[in-house]
């Protein structure tokens, strides 16, 4: 994901896009909307493992925002509310050829951005209205949903209502998109714009044309690569001596050529908007989320015969996690501890039960190990966090992968530094940079959303950023302002100078009243 804007959500009238970076540090006071942005990505993670009746799942297994009365701000006079998500989509996937075509495999530079944009508007107890926005490829398409029914369609500012009323419905959203489908089904969809499309056709052919050929030139036409649209229907199949005179001075400009687009993205839009929800979902399904109060170790842990692929968001089941992993995935946890912190954590089996144990691998007896419920309430408040981090940056690409980009990943994680002594606290922000490295080397792209009150923290940051030891361009701060209880959030994202100094930064922000 690029960025994320929230309109109208709790205490935000408009937090403007914020731009993630590989790390992205959310600083503020308490009630002032930080958490309300964090736990937006565990949100979107929900909304994208179900099959919904509306745009988002509020309620689910991550996070908890009520219901859309619930989310809807309080502080301001609503008309709508909803957010706006940028992200990176394979640019094969949305200008994909129509079936029959041959798909070319991706390549690490084929990306375009994607942008979306969902709204509630008012609401009644008998009707829901929403509003969703697609950009992609310079184009927009915007539809107006009542209850299922697309009631309007907007094209690249054409309105188009006309020519899907009573037909295109959204009986159902997947990872806060609609599910689009005509009344008739698959077989009978978007006629009306074939019907424009196949006249357009007959109209520039050599009228002894005949219906094979004007039907081969219509089909071209819908086929063509949406990313490169104006070239396909200047050259398409079936296209005759007059098309060639008729479309040969076309432009992207051209008000012909701005026509057909409209027209062919109109035929294609059930399946533009399925490729770009798919590409959306995979985003949201590689969202991790690690919540303030994180489980506290226990002695024992009953064994599981699960095969767990993450970490849940309170580290509950970070024992079977480490019991579960592979020889050589322990040998790689364990370097990567010692390196870190020093020692290790490994699980222990006995008589039906396993526990989690530290070892002081720094010490001469490093066979030695303790109990974890043994150690410092912060010890365990920590390790769902490191498991989270090392397991994140340790992915593999599938030797079935086509393509050579990285993994696209977010982390989303409520003050890490709870129970921490300071020192702990710098190294972890230290863990965070080399986390973001860790994982390029691995074909990982991390996005971690931190959301933090530790000065050590964000001052280590600072520090490696003027030592050199980090890059700035990876490193974003999003400041959270809010005056009062009943005043509205300002959001300022700004970043670390060439000093590791942070621009715009409050002055006293870490001081007291007094």
């Amino acid at each position: 994901m690029k960025s994320l804007r929230l309109v109208n959500i709790r205490s935000f009238a408009d937090s403007k896009a914020v731009q993630i970076a590989p790390l992205t540090l959310l600083v503020g006071q308490n009630s002032s909307g930080k958490s309300t942005f964090a736990r937006f990505f565990p949100l979107l993670r929900q909304t994208s493992e179900a099959l919904a009746r509306e745009p988002i799942l509020w309620l689910g297994r991550f996070v908890d925002f009520g219901g859309a009365e619930d989310a809807i701000s309080k502080l301001v006079d609503v008309e709508e509310f909803g957010a706006d998500i940028e992200y990176l989509c394979d640019s094969q996937s949305l200008a994909q050829r129509r079936r029959g075509f041959v798909y070319p495999k991706a390549t690490a530079s084929a990306q375009t951005v994607v942008s979306a944009s969902i709204r509630y508007l008012p609401q009644s107890a008998s009707r829901h209205t929403y509003k969703f926005e697609l950009t992609f490829f310079s184009n927009t398409i915007s539809i107006e949903i009542q209850d299922t029914a697309v009631s309007r369609l907007t094209i690249n500012g054409t309105d188009f209502s006309s020519e899907i009323q009573g037909n295109l419905f959204a009986r159902t959203w997947t990872s806060c998109f609609p599910n689009l489908v005509y009344k008739d089904g698959v077989a009978h969809d978007s006629e009306s714009f074939l019907k424009l499309i196949y006249s357009y056709a007959r109209t520039y052919t050599h009228g002894k044309s005949q219906t094979d050929r004007v039907n081969r030139l219509t089909l071209s036409l819908l086929s063509s690569p949406l990313d490169d649209m104006l070239k396909s229907i200047k050259s398409p199949i079936g296209g005759d001596s007059i098309w060639q005179r008729t479309t040969c001075h076309w432009n992207e400009r051209s008000a012909s050529y701005l026509v057909l687009r409209n027209w062919i993205l109109g035929a294609r839009i059930t399946e533009i908007f399925q490729a770009a929800a798919a590409s959306f979902a995979s985003h949201c399904m590689r969202v991790r989320y690690i919540t303030p109060i994180r489980a506290s170790a226990e002695r024992y842990y009953r064994r599981q015969g699960l095969a767990l692929g993450e970490i849940d968001p309170q580290g509950q089941n970070v024992a079977m996690y480490i019991h579960n992993m592979s020889s050589p995935e322990k040998q790689r946890f364990s370097k990567w501890m010692q390196e870190f912190f020093g020692y290790n954590v490994d699980t222990v089996a006995t008589q039906g039960h396993i526990s989690m144990v530290i070892q002081d691998l720094s010490s001469e007896q490093s066979e030695q190990s303790f109990n974890l419920a043994d150690t410092g309430f912060g010890f365990s408040q920590m390790i769902p966090i490191l498991i989270q981090l090392w397991s994140m940056s340790n992915q593999r690409l599938s030797p079935r992968s086509t393509t050579r980009r990285p993994l696209v990943s977010v982390i989303a994680i409520e003050q890490p530094e709870l129970h921490l002594h300071p020192k702990l606290q710098s190294r972890l922000a230290d863990l965070l940079l080399q986390t973001i490295e860790m994982g390029l080397r691995s074909g990982v792209d991390l996005r971690l959303i931190v959301e933090t009150h530790s000065e050590q923290i964000i001052n280590r940051i600072g520090k490696r950023v003027a030592t050199g030891e980090a890059n700035r361009d990876n490193v974003s701060v999003v400041l959270f302002q809010k005056p009062s209880f009943s005043d509205t959030t300002e959001v300022v994202s700004t970043t670390y100078d060439e000093e590791g100094l942070i621009d715009n930064w409050p002055y006293g922000f870490f001081e007291s009243d007094d």
